[in-house]
């Protein structure tokens, strides 16, 4: 392979991966979709949101770790609103 082709990979390739791992992943949208639920629940709002659509959500729209991992930390609804 010549040296211009092989540079070309990895400029192109590094990129890729430093965004491995920043995105939410299937057990995160779970349990971040438990976690909401439980605060809405513990705050007598549980009846709108289900478990399933939160994760259904969170899967289509891949929110960063960082917004997942703010979230997680939340302990009511008005600090999960706060991320």
């Amino acid at each position: 392979m010549p040296r211009g082709t092989r540079l070309l990979l990895v400029v192109l390739s590094v990129p890729a991966l430093a965004l491995v791992g920043c995105r939410a992943d299937a057990e995160d949208c779970q349990a971040l979709a438990e976690h909401i639920v439980e605060l809405a629940q513990a705050e007598g709002k549980g009846g709108g949101a289900t478990s399933l659509a939160l994760e259904r959500d969170c899967a289509a729209q891949r929110p960063t770790r960082a917004l997942v991992e703010c979230m997680m930390a939340a302990e009511t609804l008005a600090e999960l609103d706060g991320c």
